[in-house]
């Protein structure tokens, strides 16, 4: 070694560890204290990023390293040291404007049992071939890894972090995968919260009530859960036992499905409902904002006016569009809930809305719908090809329009699967209908009844039940 009673700023990197096959940076650091020790440095300054690739194809950006130039820029510094090259970058562009910094501030370079001084031309062409290999084997390593993940996606096994819900089980002898299993505990979970969505429960709900019962998050340094993690969960094809790359199916995994197609099928119908809100519920939120139409208007953008800002100093639900058509809060939910819990109880509408849990009908119902659709398609084709008259047209068509729509609102109506008061007693109706939360309510408020503020007549101070209709939502 050259240089003795030197400044040393130590640098210290690794990109993974996960099979213990390169030194950790805590071992880096130890094996170039030791150097140092030997050779008589003071060691300065120690610069770490861990986790964090040096090559030019690394997403994560590494403080450690341009923390390391400032200060070797500065002067602060004799010397650089390193484990290896490559500790420092595998990016020749990298290289070129560190070597320029090392050798404005005459900063030399440690690594591999050699110290370089960038400032003499046969130190920098010995360095910059090490580099170039270095830089090669980043390449070859992406193109090894690049390989792996296109025969992962063909053979539909896992790559990657590990799903929620599932476990890897590793052989012993080889260490190599051997087979993907259900993780009971936790597939219990992404039940419990398909089983919520398709009964109108909301997973902000959920996921407090998780918190609550101290249920493990989904993500190892989460402290607790959160509905969009659930949400992302609930929409991804790997719980049906399928290979997603870049966010495509690409085929069948080897890793079998929590959920049943029945039950992803139904879930996944849910969860693209635009009329579903997904924004977390607040103290001031009501039972009926924006669930009702105004009598007057027929707009349906009804709003709570609070009480500092009502004349007769309460809440009030007020038609936004007209302005014209407002009851207080209370009395009409009161009403509301009395009426919905008293057809609720009624057999007739239980009927109506009895849902079957098997797959057969939703697969029938479905078909009618594909083979209502092909009807009208096969209308329009025979008129515009003039096999058919713009008469016959007329009066063909609307049956058929309306075929298609009932079939689709059936398919819909079986896609949503058992709701929360599905198998309810009507006795239990009303107990059950009290337990339920806010945004639960106005699920089923918002799927079964139409509700409407009607019009009356100026000065009229006293509520009249007969101001809100209130009806199941297949009346006309």
């Amino acid at each position: 070694m050259t240089t003795t009673s030197a400044r040393a700023a130590l640098y210290v990197r690794v990109s993974q560890d996960r099979n213990r096959r390169h030194k950790s940076v805590n071992e880096q650091e130890a094996e170039l204290r030791q150097v140092a020790a030997d050779e008589g440095w003071e060691v300065v300054a120690v610069f770490s990023d861990n986790d964090r690739s040096a090559s030019r194809y690394a997403v994560k950006d590494r403080p450690g390293y341009r923390d390391l130039l400032e200060f070797i820029a500065q002067g602060k510094a004799d010397l650089v040291a390193t484990w290896e090259n490559s500790r420092l970058t595998r990016d020749l562009g990298e290289f070129v404007a560190m070597a320029k910094v090392c050798e404005g501030s005459r900063t030399r370079w440690y690594y591999g049992g050699t110290c370089y001084d960038l400032t003499k031309a046969s130190d920098r062409r010995r360095v910059g071939h090490d580099m170039v290999d270095s830089s090669a084997e980043s390449d070859v390593t992406r193109e090894r890894v690049l390989r792996s993940v296109r025969s992962s996606v063909k053979a539909g096994t896992p790559h990657g972090r590990q799903c929620y819900g599932y476990r890897r089980v590793y052989d012993e002898q080889t260490g190599a995968l051997d087979h993907v299993e259900i993780h009971a505990e936790r597939a219990a979970i992404l039940r419990e919260a398909a089983a919520h969505v398709l009964a109108g429960g909301s997973l902000y709900q959920l996921a407090r009530d998780l918190d609550a019962r101290g249920v493990p998050t989904m993500t190892p340094n989460a402290t607790r859960w959160h509905a969009s993690n659930l949400t992302r969960a609930l929409k991804s094809p790997v719980y049906m036992g399928k290979r997603v790359h870049r966010g495509e199916v690409v085929g069948d995994a080897v890793w079998p499905a929590i959920f049943d197609s029945l039950t992803w099928t139904r879930l996944q119908a849910v969860m693209g409902d635009p009329a579903r809100n997904t924004r977390p519920e607040t103290a001031t939120r009501h039972l009926l904002s924006g669930l009702m139409t105004c009598g007057k208007c027929e707009g349906t953008a009804f709003y709570v006016l609070t009480a500092a800002r009502s004349r007769g100093g309460k809440r009030a639900y007020t038609c936004r569009d007209c302005q014209s058509v407002a009851r207080l809060v209370e009395p009409v939910d009161e009403l509301v809930n009395r009426v919905a819990v008293e057809l609720l109880s009624r057999p007739a509408f239980q009927r109506a809305w009895a849902r079957p849990t098997d797959a057969d009908a939703l697969e029938s119902a479905q078909a009618e719908a594909e083979a209502a659709e092909a009807e009208l398609a096969d209308l329009y084709a025979a008129v515009k090809a003039k096999r058919l008259s713009v008469r016959a047209l007329a009066e063909l068509e609307p049956g058929m329009a309306a075929n298609v729509e009932t079939t689709k609102a059936e398919v819909s109506r079986l896609l949503r699967g058992p709701g929360v008061l599905d198998g309810v007693t009507p006795a239990e109706i009303a107990s059950r209908w009290d337990g339920l939360d806010i945004d639960t309510k106005r699920r089923v408020l918002r799927e079964l009844f139409r509700i409407r503020l009607l019009p009356v007549g100026r000065g009229r101070r006293v509520f009249d039940p007969a101001s809100v209709e209130i009806k199941p939502s297949w009346q006309q």
